[in-house]
């Protein structure tokens, strides 16, 4: 690695002609100016598609949010690239970053990455980097020191909360690989095999297994349509049902209909496999979005296209999502699909998946599972104006601080936080909050709890 490299590029694949002429310069590392000999060989790479990207996922905002952030990017991991990550990091500044033991090859797949991340965010509420899916892209080494806060680019375990990232970070005393093939190693061969050499390393890891492409270049579900007939070619490309979009709080959707086509990817979806399903019925995770007796796609993330994949068409489904992209997905006669979309549709998702529990299907837990409750920039709580008093309060202390509403208005804030659940109510005050103290905080909400816990049981 050359000295002082706090990044690195991407792959390129020279020919040997090129890197014996590289060699014979001077300064092989020199990067100055427009015409020098590293833009030159990286384009030549280019034109010929011989540049293997290295996968990362980013997410900057910021390390009080880092159980959101893990999240995101676990989430886009699994539906997207259809694997999870090797590595986590903390940047040293804002991000968490994660590196996936895949390649990306070729501008289609860039292409495709930057419209997956960000459809990925518009339908979850996330903040995954979509820039960093561009040609000749520099991704910061571990061990990097970041020129902001001259903190380490930090190895992390999943899931790790603020304090721990930060001592971690501290006490980091790790610098940059001697070389580029050792970060790859790490991510592509955490148990690297007996005699093995840096030069072994393209020989050693499985081509098919670590190169992505994107589904209009082959990888994943296929791209023909086997829809056949005017209307299903038609209803194919409607807006599509997702058992994921919007899963926060533990909210959970739930969908019942009949198998209508074989997956297929969509030009607008591409991230996902598509099915069509005639929905008996089915509501979203915050209980917006509701089908009722409709012909549409339902998006299907690679887990749950696994589990699909043997189900035939005419097969009746009920489809259980979640913020996790791995749905609980049950095959069930016709007779219990349309007495579970009427119960759906008449007495909501905790009514219906009492009635399949019932019925002895395992239906699992994931926080609270009916709530009309949402959080500002979602839908109102129910029974609430579209822009209730509480909501504007809300949204006033997420722009300033909780610590700037009276005694009176930080009580129908914490009201309407208590609809997503207490755990809910703590995470938001401790994020919007200048000083937050647990143990105050835990007293105040369990008051309210105490004081009006009709309203939420």
């Amino acid at each position: 690695m050359p000295e002082g490299a706090v990044t690195a590029s991407p792959v390129y694949i020279l020919r040997s002609e090129e890197y014996e002429r590289n060699c014979e310069l001077e300064n092989p590392y020199a990067v100055s100016g427009a015409n020098n000999i590293a833009a030159e060989l990286m384009d030549a790479c280019e034109e010929r598609n011989a540049v293997l990207y290295p996968l990362y996922a980013e997410s900057d905002a910021g390390i009080e949010n880092a159980e959101e952030m893990f999240e995101w990017i676990a989430d886009f991991g699994t539906e997207t690239l259809g694997v999870e990550a090797s590595k986590w990091y903390f940047s040293g500044s804002r991000s968490i970053h994660a590196h996936f033991p895949l390649f990306a090859k070729g501008t289609e797949t860039l292409s495709f990455l930057r419209e997956a991340a960000t459809a990925f965010n518009e339908e979850n509420g996330a903040s995954i980097d979509a820039g960093i899916y561009t040609r000749k892209r520099m991704f910061r080494l571990p061990g990097a020191t970041h020129s902001s806060t001259q903190l380490k680019k930090t190895a992390i375990p999943f899931g790790a909360e603020r304090d721990e990232i930060i001592r971690a970070t501290t006490a980091n005393g790790e610098s940059v690989p001697e070389s580029f093939e050792v970060a790859l190693r790490e991510t592509f061969l955490p148990d690297t095999p007996e005699g093995y050499e840096p030069t072994d390393f393209f020989n050693t890891i499985d081509a098919g297994e670590t190169l992505f492409e994107s589904p209009a270049d082959g990888r994943g579900a296929s791209s023909s349509n086997p829809v056949d007939g005017p209307a299903c070619s038609r209803e194919r490309h409607k807006h599509p049902f997702s058992p994921y979009a919007l899963a926060k709080y533990g909210t959970r959707s739930v969908a019942v209909g009949r198998i209508e086509s074989e997956p297929y990817c969509s030009r607008e979806y591409r991230h996902h496999a598509n099915r069509l399903v005639h929905f008996y019925a089915a509501v979203g995770c915050t209980g917006d979005f509701v089908v009722e007796d409709d012909l549409c796609p339902v998006k299907l993330s690679k887990p749950d296209y696994d589990k699909t994949s043997g189900l035939e068409i005419d097969t009746t489904v009920v489809i259980i999502g979640g913020g996790s992209g791995r749905s609980r997905i049950f095959k069930v006669s016709s007779e219990t699909a349309h007495d579970t979309a009427a119960i759906l549709l008449a007495s909501g998702r905790k009514a219906a998946l009492e009635y399949l529990r019932e019925a002895g299907y395992n239906v699992g837990k994931a926080g609270r599972i009916e709530s009309n409750y949402a959080p500002s920039g979602d839908s109102p709580p129910s029974g609430e104006t579209k822009r209730s008093a509480a909501e504007r309060l809300q949204q006033r202390a997420e722009r300033e601080s909780f610590d700037v509403l009276t005694h009176n208005e930080k009580i129908r804030v914490a009201c309407r936080l208590l609809h997503g659940g207490k755990e809910y109510a703590h995470d938001w005050i401790r994020r919007n909050m200048r000083v937050y103290d647990p143990e105050i905080t835990e007293r105040f909400l369990t008051d309210l709890l105490n004081t009006y816990g009709e309203d939420y049981k």
